[in-house]
């Protein structure tokens, strides 16, 4: 890149960077004139959706907060890791949706509803163990305005053995005596051509460094912008924000990693399932320019919050 690219790409952070800020404080009018429509040449709006853990999978409060979106000009709108069920839901195991199914019906009556983009986190029915029983993927998707499924992508990087091992259905523990989601291959996480350019939609831990395969694999298929429904989560609610407990930080060592952008959303309140309660989601939902460059965060709040982005 010229130097003179370079410095106007910086300004251009800069000014995206400052409209961020006056969308999370809630105006209905952006900061700067958003004019993708879709095909974004300069920029697009993006709504994150921190959703409360008591709403996952209650489509009328989903909806309400696609149409707030949809409101403060919104043309994409980010929900965060099972947002239907909930993480460690144990009704996973023979609840989980099928894809196409239900839950991507939903979004895409929702999508089509409000001419938007929806990226969201859900339970996947996996393959089957008993006639009731089912290992779940912990899955995302990215649902087109025309409510056709862009992207459905499965977690390869899965925590083992974090159900609670009394709600282990027969046929699903380990040797270990827990379960835990079905892992998934990274070839099952595809980048497809979007208004955003070549984009991905990874679900958690899979944006995470620790552990690169994942992002190893978008990287070699060009991907320029990773969309990741997060469930960032800490002991208690004063840790958030720490490292280890941001979900900001994730996606800025994300970034950094893959030269990609990265534009995730985070649940809040209690983690009700599973092992190693208390726990609490952190908020922090937020977009990270290709270079490390935070274009917007939000609080630990819930709610929606729209940036303008750039288009890669």
């Amino acid at each position: 890149m010229s130097i003179l690219k370079k410095i106007v790409f910086t300004l251009s952070l800069t000014l995206f960077s400052a409209a961020s800020h006056t969308y999370a404080e809630g105006t209905d009018q952006p900061a700067l004139h958003a004019t993708s429509v879709f095909r974004g040449e300069d920029s697009a709006a993006v709504a994150l959706v921190q959703l409360n853990s008591t709403n996952t999978g209650n489509w009328s409060v989903i909806e309400s907060w696609v149409a707030q979106a949809k409101a403060k000009g919104a043309e994409f709108v980010v929900f965060p890791e099972s947002s239907y069920l909930g993480w460690l839901n144990p009704e996973a195991f023979s609840d989980a949706t099928v894809v196409p199914g239900p839950v991507t019906e939903a979004l895409a009556e929702i999508a089509i509803e409000h001419e938007v983009y929806i990226a969201f986190g859900f339970a996947e029915q996996g393959p089957q163990v008993s006639e009731d029983v089912f290992l779940p993927y912990d899955a995302g998707t990215l649902i087109g305005p025309d409510g056709s499924i862009l992207i459905h992508s499965r977690k390869h990087q899965v925590l083992k053995n974090a159900f609670n091992p009394a709600d282990c259905p027969e046929g699903t523990t380990g040797p270990s005596g827990g379960c835990s989601y079905y892992q998934a291959t990274v070839d099952m996480i595809p980048v497809v051509d979007t208004p955003l350019g070549k984009t991905a939609v990874l679900v958690c831990a899979d944006a995470y460094t620790y552990d690169t395969a994942a992002l190893d694999h978008v990287k070699t298929l060009g991907v320029e912008t990773i969309i990741v429904v997060w469930g960032v989560a800490a002991g208690q609610q004063d840790q958030c924000g720490a490292e280890g407990f941001n979900a900001m930080g994730y996606a800025s060592q994300t970034a950094e990693y893959t030269g990609a952008m990265v534009i995730g959303a985070n649940a809040v309140g209690e983690r009700p399932y599973g092992r190693f309660l208390p726990s609490v989601y952190c908020g922090y939902s937020g977009i990270v320019a290709a270079d490390g460059t935070i274009l917007g965060s939000a609080p630990v709040d819930g709610g929606v919050f729209v940036y303008d982005v750039p288009i890669p």
